[in-house]
């Protein structure tokens, strides 16, 4: 290949940067005399190489040091290498993506020749638990491992979306993850994050994905016991990337999302005109006295009716006015005015790392901003990633890490347009065929009533969307600040101490400024003024803007020392030992202030005298006449501060035997002011124990084969009680006129973290030279302690208390295979598979409700049945008069829901899905590779959106928007109820107590199983002879397009992702994000 005279000088200055870099660290050492070096140099012999990659391909640019010293060079164009070495000295090769590798120099080889393997196969070997870093071989614990490889194709910004069907037992509910299932009611329910050893309190969305090179998931107790009360839920250890031996090493990669507008036409909204016929009908049912003197607003719709029932308009008069809003629709008005077509979000990550034998570094700065489809909006994330380690001498390694992400969101938000994309009456405007602006009626009060007020000097509450946006505006800040700090001390040979402390600081702001412009300021200050007999004005809600603000500062430090003690004996015994103490505290403040009467520019407000509109002002210029401010009140100043401390010991101890069998232990013991005081409760330990056997080995196809098991109790503690009482204000008593409080938490001296006894037995297995890897696993999480609410006697001042009494299970198998089928050259398939079970029970628990209604009106939490239960009413039909009717136990048919009990439902099944699995597909040609990867959830049940279609509330003020389709189709006329799929006739009124027969129905529960085709990811890697004129070392693009198909196995295909009892929801199409990753 020719190259010009430019890429030459630059390459050229390239090798002389990266030459240069090593020797800086010469300068951070104790200089030899003249002598040494000249005697050193005459023991140096030449040494000359070639480095390659998996493929024996050159690699250009990577760092040859001899180990131990300062020596060292890079590698050409064709990767060959030459340098000066001791006899007997080892030279490390490393190069970025790539496992060091060491060679020995024997001066009788004329030329060595380094074949490097990625480096994510040296961390499949590894488990990180944060308190120590393990081998696979000594795992006796159940644990997942995502590294590198596995994230490569992944572009979402978040790590634990990168996750999803990467861990078996691990289920996302929207991008919270649940591990081997809900182990609580009341206390914490989400896993346990570990950032680089410590816990973590921080937004995940603070770390940059790029940066991390590790994700262990400890999934049972001899995996997670070792953090205690913390652990029931499972733990997820994230790894940041740490400087490296060698020159510096800078990449880029960045992304663009670009995800569309909702499928508008899987919602199933009426039409205009279906909408305008629906009202015409159900105005007919029922409406109350035209009043056109009235100070409320009607819709536009039903004002035509009104007046036509009056005799304003004639039959071809009303239905030339209807056509009028029937041929109307606001979507494509609303679009190009207020709408962005896609919700963008682009991600750029730039770092650098590197280092010598004293110092090393990593830092990475990388900034996100999303564009929503909101087109006022926009959010800006940026931050930093620093990681330090000096390793001072042999005996002492200390590291610096600090961690920023700051996240700014400031745009003017008076009105949200995207909001009335998809709700709302589509027949209402915002612009005139002429391009004027539309008037809507947004404080409810007619033009009548608009016109009265300006009359008498009053604010003007006439509305324009298209000239409200700068009437309100929105701003909000939030700053985290992470310092990790420690020092590894070596006493002696295999012994060595850590001291680590972290200090995490979150400061945030929100404002929401409202001026006096803003329609609903206009609307609070005149339905709060009283117009004197002499003529004067009584403003109890002062003139000016309303302001809301919200501060909140989040602080936590943990402080940890450590014993480490690691030793091989005679070959065959290895020890691993570690003990230590741990000190935690994490504080939660809040401030909330609301202010009325204020003005952004001079930042004054006006006080208010909440006692005096306590009870009402009875004479203001309100439609009804009274002002009360429990109605209008924006918030309730106040204070909230948290403060949970942690003390605690804890052990792990390990000993393998012949490199084959394994048997590990740990404990811990935690004190927290969280606890209650009785000193029975503790002091109690968690601990746990463990087995794992290598049972074969390269026995023909099989490669291996290891079995495990443990036993153990893992911790968890509620954070919204405690073991003191604790109250909360909460504004006026309306009959006392005074101000109140109540109390939010009872004290509970006996109160006590939930404990999980967890049994778990696996295999692992490998075969055809590892080409076909699996583990197979079940597990038996039984829960006890478990709070819950339990009535008490109400003499007490409560009806219920939160007390650890209650009982659960989990009991699940996890099935996890890993193949490649195909491995050569230039072509590789190979497809990876996840299944898990997870089966829920509660054992012990107080039944909240004993009437039928208590059971079929909400999610259940029921003794002997899974969480989030629903229980149901047996359908039998409309009657001959349009109204639902229900079996009860013995067949009777009833017509009211007063005539059930508890026995006459029907238990259908729980919402949580406790199926999970993931099929994932990988080809890879040359230098192209394509992943797919489908994930499944299922086994549970969904309430169908048409347990909504009544029309069970007042026409005029209630049904004025676009509704789902399907309710059109509803009893109007005797026969209809021979249609097994017809609605309920017209229900206002009727004197019935039928609409829950029809609303808790069993014949709208439906299976909520579902398969998403989650991502397909395409990406090409240049090839590096390419790249080498432009001095660069990899270049890679990517495609991956995230649920591009999705069935589901409900009637009406509702995406259970996002459907509701009441909502079809809002189903995003198929999103498309580029990526671009760049070595240098």
């Amino acid at each position: 290949m020719k190259m010009g005279k430019s890429s030459k000088m630059w390459n050229g200055v390239w090798f002389a940067v990266a030459a240069c870099s090593l020797m800086i660290p010469s300068q951070l050492e104790a200089g030899n005399s003249v002598n040494e070096v000249i005697a050193i140099d005459q023991a140096k012999i030449g040494v000359k190489g070639v480095v390659l990659d998996e493929n024996g391909q050159p690699v250009p640019g990577a760092n040859v040091v001899v180990k131990g010293t300062t020596v060292g060079t890079i590698t050409d164009m064709d990767g060959n290498f030459s340098l000066q070495a001791e006899k007997g000295a080892t030279i490390v090769v490393s190069f970025i993506g790539y496992a060091n590798k060491e060679v020995l120099i024997n001066e009788r080889k004329a030329k060595y020749t380094v074949s490097l393997e990625p480096e994510t196969h040296l961390i499949d070997e590894v488990i990180v638990t944060g308190y120590q870093t393990i081998s696979k071989e000594r795992a006796a614990g159940s644990f997942a491992i995502v590294n590198q490889k596995d994230l490569a194709d992944k572009l979402q910004t978040n790590i634990i979306d990168r996750m999803e069907g990467l861990v078996a037992g691990m289920k996302m509910n929207g991008s919270t993850p649940e591990i081997r299932g809900i182990s609580t009611l009341n206390a914490t329910s989400t896993p346990l994050y570990v950032v680089d050893g410590i816990p973590y309190e921080g937004s995940l969305d603070a770390i940059n994905p790029s940066d991390i090179v590790n994700v262990t998931v400890l999934k049972d107790a001899s995996a997670a016991s070792i953090y205690g009360a913390q652990s029931a839920n499972g733990v997820i250890v994230i790894t940041t990337r740490s400087g490296e031996l060698g020159k510096p090493k800078v990449r880029y990669n960045g992304s663009i999302k670009f995800e569309p507008l909702p499928d508008r036409d899987y919602m199933n909204l009426m039409s205009s005109a279906e909408l305008v016929d629906l009202q015409k009908v159900l105005f007919n049912y029922y409406h109350n006295t035209y009043d056109p003197t009235s100070p409320s607003f009607t819709n536009e719709v039903y004002d035509l009716m009104y007046r036509h029932e009056a005799g304003e308009l004639t039959d071809a008069e009303l239905e030339k006015e209807l056509d009028v809003y029937r041929n109307r629709d606001r979507y494509d008005q609303i679009k190009d005015e207020f709408v962005r077509r896609s919700n963008t979000t682009h991600q750029h990550n730039l770092s650098i790392s590197g280092g010598s034998d004293i110092y090393k570094y990593a830092l990475s700065a990388n900034f996100q901003q999303n564009l929503p489809h909101a087109k006022e909006q926009k959010t800006n994330r940026y931050g930093f990633n620093f990681k330090n380690q000096f390793d001072f001498f042999k005996w002492l390694r200390v590291d610096l890490g600090i961690l920023n992400s700051t996240v700014s969101q400031d745009y003017d938000n008076g009105f949200s347009g995207y909001g009335y994309l998809f709700s709302g009456p589509s027949y209402r405007m915002i612009r005139n065929a002429d391009g004027s602006p539309v008037q809507w009626y947004m404080t409810g009060k007619s033009q009548r009533e608009i016109d009265r007020l300006k009359e008498v000097g009053l604010y003007d509450e006439t509305f324009y969307p298209t000239e409200a946006l700068n009437t309100a505006h929105y701003q909000n800040k939030q700053q985290y600040w992470n310092i990790n700090v420690g020092a590894t001390f070596k006493i002696i040979e295999g012994l060595t101490f850590d001291l680590r402390y972290q200090t995490e600081m979150t400061n945030g702001y929100t404002k929401q400024y409202k001026s006096v412009d803003h329609y609903s300021v206009k609307k609070m200050i005149n339905d709060a003024t009283v117009i004197n007999n002499d003529g004067t004005r009584t403003h109890y809600i002062p003139e000016g803007g309303n302001l809301s603000e919200y501060w909140n500062k989040d602080n936590s430090y943990t402080l940890r020392a450590q014993l480490n003690f690691s030793r091989d004996f005679l070959k065959k015994h290895s020890v691993q030992v570690i003990a230590g103490a741990e000190r935690r505290k994490v504080v939660n403040q809040t401030s909330k202030f609301f202010k009325y009467g204020y003005d952004d520019n001079s930042l004054s407000w006006k006080a208010i005298d909440e006692l005096a509109m306590g009870q009402g002002i009875r004479g203001t210029q309100s439609t009804s006449g009274s002002f009360y401010f429990s109605s209008y009140r924006l918030g309730t100043d106040g204070f909230e501060f948290d403060d949970n401390r942690y003390v605690s010991f804890y052990g792990n101890a390990s000993y393998t035997y012949d490199h084959r069998t394994t048997l590990t232990g740990s404990i811990r013991i935690d004190q927290s002011n969280l606890f209650g005081t009785d000193p029975k409760y503790q002091y109690k330990p968690l601990w746990s124990v463990g087995l794992q056997h290598i049972i074969l080995e390269n026995m023909g196809v099989l490669d291996r084969l290891a079995g495990r098991l443990t036993y153990g109790i893992n911790g968890n503690v509620a954070k919204d009680t405690g073991p003191y009482m604790i109250v909360a204000d909460n504004g006026t008593n309306y009959y006392t006129n005074e101000y109140q409080a109540y109390v939010k938490s009872a004290p509970n001296p006996t109160l006590r973290w939930e404990k999980t006894k967890l049994v778990n037995v696996g295999v692992d297995f490998n075969l055809f030279d590892n080409r076909l890897n699996g583990s197979v696993e079940f597990y038996n999480k039984a829960t006890s302690d478990l709070l819950g609410n339990r009535l008490t006697d109400s003499t007490f001042g409560w009806s219920s208390l939160m007390l650890n009494y209650g009982s659960m299970v989990n009991r699940g198998v996890e099935f996890s295979l890993q193949s490649e089928i195909v491995r050569t050259r230039d072509f590789s398939f190979g497809v990876d598979f996840l299944f898990s079970y997870n089966k829920n029970k509660l054992t012990k628990i107080d039944n909240s409700g004993t009437s039928a209604s208590s059971w079929y009106s909400s999610y259940q939490n029921r003794e002997g049945y899974p969480m989030s239960s629903i229980f149901a009413i047996r359908y039998a039909g409309l009657d001959s008069e349009g109204n639902p009717t229900a079996y009860k136990a013995d067949g009777t048919i009833v017509n009211s829901v007063n005539d059930l009990e508890a026995k006459d439902l029907v238990y259908k099944g729980t919402t949580n899905a406790p199926y999970s699995s993931s099929l994932t597909t990988r080809f890879a040609y040359k230098n192209f590779d394509l992943s797919m990867m489908f994930v499944y959830y299922g086994g549970n049940v969904m309430r169908d959106v048409a347990s909504s279609y009544q029309f069970t509330m007042y026409p005029v003020l209630n049904y004025a928007s676009n509704m789902d389709r399907d309710r059109l189709n509803f009893w109007q006329k005797p026969g209809d109820e021979l249609d097994p799929d017809m609605n309920p006739a017209f229900q206002y009124k009727n004197g019935k107590t039928c609409s829950g027969l029809w609303q808790y129905a069993d014949k709208h529960i439906e299976r909520a199983d579902y398969i998403k085709l989650r991502d397909i990811t395409l990406g090409y890697t240049f090839p590096k002879q390419w790249l080498r004129s432009a001095s660069i070392q990899g270049l890679r693009l990517s495609l991956q397009i995230q649920n591009a198909f999705y069935w589901a196995a409900n009637k009406k295909h509702l995406d259970p992702e996002v459907a509701t009892a009441s909502s079809r929801g809002q189903h995003i199409p198929a999103t498309y994000t580029f990526g671009v990753a760049l070595d240098f």
